[in-house]
């Protein structure tokens, strides 16, 4: 349980996209900051740390961390891992979780450090690669965590520790190849076996994309529903796509309300864009049917047989019928 609360106070301050998120600018957020800064403790531009480096080569840099409230507060201050939730935000590892990327390059000068009320303070790191990583987009960070037992906890036995973090972006120079695949492309219909009489029938389609190359991908997603006839029936607004980072994946769900009581082998067909790279799926045809309205098919075929059968006795016993004699 701490672990999950845990991970939704981090992805809560790092979904912005700006690392520097405080208690007005995210709602729920911690009210300190943490933020890229030079060496004399000004505040820059940088909303984030972007670098591109050579393997074997390090780089040092300067954050500031800022705690405004009234009172003292301690900050447990590590480097962290990167990756994509299934959603498409962007997340940090806990610090209690396996360091194999950025989180594992990153060398701080304390792993605790207590910021005096209305004061800030204004560290180095540094940022070595190893010589013999692969080349490509790496992501991580680095996050303070509140330690003091002063932070505000709810009324109950549950731990939560509230923390922001400072992005690193990082590009190892050498040869770059980008890769999109669709890994799943599903349809689910329910909710129409008794329409109309149960409401309209409803359809959603979740597809899942990975990033299979060595760069951040973002791009779009245009989703295309296609009846047995090639015709198409459903086009649903182009999705614009999350940074996905190398090896991630997200997965959306679009949903369908109001779709046909009988359709004719729908197909789901999703196209992806992103940068330099593109990739297609098309699902199995899907035949679907509302109760209701196949019994009133049915009955419509029955009536016609009942009626043209009516018609071929009457035309035989016209035909067979005896002719009138007329008087010599």
């Amino acid at each position: 349980m701490r672990r999950c609360l845990v991970v939704l106070v981090m992805l809560l301050v790092l979904a912005t996209g700006v690392p520097r998120a405080t208690a007005q600018s995210v709602p729920g957020a911690p009210g300190w900051t943490f933020e890229p800064a030079t060496a004399d403790g000004t505040a820059t531009s940088r909303t984030f740390f972007d670098y591109s480096l050579a393997p074997g080569e390090a780089i040092q840099d300067y954050v500031r961390l800022t705690n405004p409230s009234d009172h003292d507060l301690t900050f447990a201050v590590y480097g962290a891992d990167a990756y994509t939730t299934t959603q498409g935000a962007f997340a940090l590892r806990l610090r209690d979780q396996p360091r194999t990327g950025v989180g594992g390059w990153v060398s701080l000068p304390f792993a605790t450090r207590t910021v005096a009320a209305e004061t800030s303070i204004t560290f180095p790191f540094q940022l070595g690669i190893p010589a013999d990583i692969e080349p490509g987009d790496w992501a991580g960070g680095v996050v303070a965590v509140a330690t003091d037992p002063a932070t505000p906890q709810p009324a109950s036995n549950v731990t939560i520790e509230q923390g922001v973090g400072a992005r690193i972006y990082l590009r190892v120079r050498g040869p770059l190849h980008p890769g999109l695949t669709v890994t799943k492309l599903d349809m689910r219909a329910d909710g129409g076996t008794w329409a109309p009489f149960s409401g309209k029938q409803h359809a959603a389609f979740t597809y899942e994309i990975a990033n299979t190359g060595n760069v951040r991908l973002t791009g779009t997603a245009r989703l295309d529903i296609v009846d047995a006839f090639g015709r198409t029936v459903k086009s649903f607004s182009s999705r614009t796509l999350p940074e996905l980072l190398p090896h991630d994946r997200a997965t959306v769900t679009e949903a369908w309300d109001g779709a046909p009581l009988l359709s004719t082998g729908f197909r789901p067909r999703l196209v992806v864009d992103a940068d330099g790279v593109s990739a297609t799926r098309e699902a199995p045809r899907v035949w679907r049917g509302s109760f209701p309205a196949a019994i009133a098919l049915v009955l419509a075929v029955v009536l016609a047989m009942l009626i043209a059968r009516s018609l071929v006795r009457r035309l035989s016993k016209l035909r067979h019928r005896p002719k009138a004699l007329v008087p010599a």
